[in-house]
């Protein structure tokens, strides 16, 4: 069964194509109309509306099946808003499942939290035997051309990755820019851009990589 903002599958058709073989989605997201590069099925969520709002609980689920390439993205940054109380929130939760021979990038743009804003979100991936999976996320501090960096009130952020079966990494992690942890990053970098990548594979690790990954 579908979870209630969106949902989707994927699969591959008799020439090894990959296509949305199930979707439904409701506000506050959209499903754009995806298209065959020739090598992955690119798969766009939009949020036509300004962004999300506290109260706003937005929960996404996908499967890509066996033999299915998709790239998972979205055309522009997702805003958090200011929440007007102190109880409230913006959610949103993702449960992503990569089947054997299946593949998964996902790639959004930024998550850019305006003062006072506060988040909350849970991903669980499960990556089968043979599945490949490179997952990314990326904070701005906030809207730093109007001054804003870091004056959100508080993002979380909850990561089970689930590869073969067993538990490969569990991330969890609170920024609060009045805590120690997150002075300190601004000591150094006082506007600074947080990204983090996650990427499984049962091929052989290219010496390309490990030297992007080195220059870091």
């Amino acid at each position: 069964s579908c979870v209630p903002n969106l949902c989707f599958e994927c699969r591959i058709d008799a020439a090894r194509r990959t296509f949305l073989a199930k979707q439904a989605f409701r506000a506050p997201v959209h499903l754009s109309k995806p298209h065959w590069d020739g090598n992955y099925l690119i798969v766009n969520v939009v949020n036509p509306t300004a962004g999300l709002f506290a109260g706003d609980h937005v929960e996404m689920s996908a499967r890509i099946c066996q033999g299915a390439s998709t790239v998972l993205t979205s055309p522009s940054a997702a805003r958090v808003f200011r929440a007007r109380d102190c109880a409230g929130k913006a959610q949103v939760t993702q449960s992503l499942v990569v089947e054997s021979d299946g593949r998964l990038d996902v790639f959004p743009e930024m998550l850019i939290p305006h003062a006072g804003a506060r988040y909350i979100q849970t991903t669980r991936i499960d990556v089968e035997a043979g599945g490949e999976l490179f997952f990314t996320e990326m904070i701005a501090p906030g809207r730093t051309a109007s001054g804003e960096a870091f004056d959100y009130d508080q993002l979380e952020f909850g990561l089970d990755l689930i590869v073969a079966g067993e538990l490969a990494v569990r991330e969890c992690y609170r920024l609060a820019p009045r805590t120690e942890g997150v002075q300190a990053i601004r000591r150094g970098f006082p506007s600074a851009y947080c990204a983090s990548a996650f990427i499984v594979s049962h091929r052989p690790v290219d010496d390309s990589l490990k030297r992007a990954v080195g220059a870091l």
